[in-house]
């Protein structure tokens, strides 16, 4: 009957049970549910998403221009630092992750800064 309740996977839950070392960020980037996953506090993909190694390149893509000029990936990232999740803040305060998001400022002259990724950077620095 329409009133059953059917449990439904979400395609992040089958890219988080491969093998952890096969799992690809970028995958993850390019989901659709992904902040939506996070709203509703998938703890296996939180668990994922702040690990050192991933924070570093989640702020990658913020501070960093794009070779293909689709800041897609900067502004999802930039949805998933300044959003209200716990422990993605709390990890994006941890020392190394502060230093390489400042060095955006330090790695540009004010006149060359990429107004989309300094949007990005600003909006995350507020949060």
């Amino acid at each position: 009957m329409f009133w059953e309740c059917h449990v439904v996977t979400s395609s992040i839950d089958k890219l988080l049970d491969q093998p952890a070392e096969s799992i690809k960020l970028q995958d993850l980037l390019d989901e659709s549910d992904l902040i939506q996953e996070c709203l509703t506090q998938n703890k296996r993909l939180i668990d994922y998403l702040v690990q050192p190694h991933i924070m570093n390149e989640l702020i990658g893509h913020v501070i960093t221009y794009p070779s293909d000029e689709n800041f897609r990936n900067a502004h999802v990232v930039s949805e998933l630092l300044s959003g209200d999740f716990l422990r993605i803040q709390e990890a994006l305060l941890e020392k190394e992750q502060l230093d390489q998001l400042y060095s955006f400022l330090l790695s540009h002259e004010p006149s060359t800064l990429n107004p989309i990724l300094a949007s990005y950077f600003s909006r995350i620095f507020m949060t």
